[in-house]
């Protein structure tokens, strides 16, 4: 749930950075400068850049069908993923699109 209002500190400014990707849980910056975020109820990844414009310029999902997926993190070329009870690893290319995750653990406990 979004809050009613941001606030910041005396000589900042609070944006948005990217509208319509609906409801994301956590995100994650690639060394490319892509932002993954996971949206556990749809039980996908995005991949958004930034655009000339200092706004997300476009999102495309790089992982699917991966049901509640919510926690993201990149090491190096890897996108690390956990659900619930499982921890994935995908293989992330030049283009910022993930390779199909592999599952590292099944039993990942609560």
């Amino acid at each position: 749930r979004a809050p009613a209002s941001l606030t910041a500190p005396s000589g900042f400014v609070v944006t948005a950075w990217a509208h319509g990707v609906g409801a994301v849980r956590e995100l994650a910056v690639g060394p490319d400068g892509t932002v993954y975020v996971t949206r556990p109820d749809s039980g996908d990844v995005l991949a958004l850049r930034d655009g000339a414009d200092g706004r997300a310029a476009s999102a495309r999902a790089v992982v699917r069908d991966l049901p509640g997926v919510h926690g993201v993190a990149v090491l190096g070329g890897t996108l690390y993923l956990v659900t619930d009870r499982e921890l994935h690893a995908a293989l992330l290319a030049p283009d910022g699109s993930a390779g199909e995750p592999a599952t590292l653990r099944a039993d990942v406990p609560d």
